[in-house]
């Protein structure tokens, strides 16, 4: 596996962040969480954009909850809006917030013998040592060989986001949760009457 990298262009900096080896990376405002950390006032969520390396130059990315805005730059093409798991490539940019936000183009490179440099910002630091990054970046890779594979455990992670976030406990969200909720009992309910009814007057008939 090579190296993953994503820079901002010149006219915001020109920061190049990475490298990136497998697993996932996280852009947002919670430097605990996220390899790539923006400025807390910029509209974006604590973490807000996930990517995912699926391989050589290819990627997996998405917003952590529908509505956080996200935009994807294809190479030699337009502005689209991404609102679930969407693939990318290298050469593509990825667009945070709204469409003037960070830019931060995909870049995709053969491994050097070097495996951090200077643009590199992780999100949270690793202890134990070699030990403890180890460990941290197989669980990063692993999360992502599931984020890839599993429309479930994309849905779980997302929703475990928001649940750290304290988006779950909006009370508009609740509230959606639980009529949506009464609904599909009432559903399974008629259902399994209708099917009792059936048996009975097959029994009885």
């Amino acid at each position: 596996m090579g190296d993953t990298w994503l820079q901002l262009p010149p006219e915001m900096g020109g920061t190049r962040f990475g490298p990136f080896r497998g697993g996932i990376v996280q852009i947002g405002t919670d430097n605990r969480q996220c390899q790539i950390v923006l400025q807390p006032n910029s509209g974006i969520a604590p973490v807000h954009v996930t990517v995912a390396v699926q391989g050589p130059g290819s990627y997996l990315v998405q917003p952590i909850q529908r509505g956080f805005g996200l935009f994807l730059v294809r190479a030699g093409g337009g502005m689209s809006p991404v609102a679930a798991a969407v693939q990318a490539n290298a050469g593509d940019t990825l667009v945070v917030g709204t469409p003037s936000g960070p830019r931060f183009t995909l870049s995709y490179e053969e491994a050097t013998a070097q495996a951090s440099g200077p643009g590199r910002q992780a999100g949270r630091a690793a202890g134990g040592g070699f030990a403890g990054k180890l460990g941290q970046e197989m669980m990063r890779q692993q999360k992502a060989r599931w984020l890839m594979r599993n429309p479930l455990y994309r849905e779980y992670y997302r929703l475990s986001h928001r649940y750290r976030s304290g988006a779950l406990t909006n009370p508009r969200v609740m509230a959606g949760l639980l009529l949506g909720g009464a609904g599909a009992l009432f559903a399974l309910g008629t259902a399994c009457m209708g099917g009792i009814g059936v048996l009975l007057r097959s029994i009885l008939g």
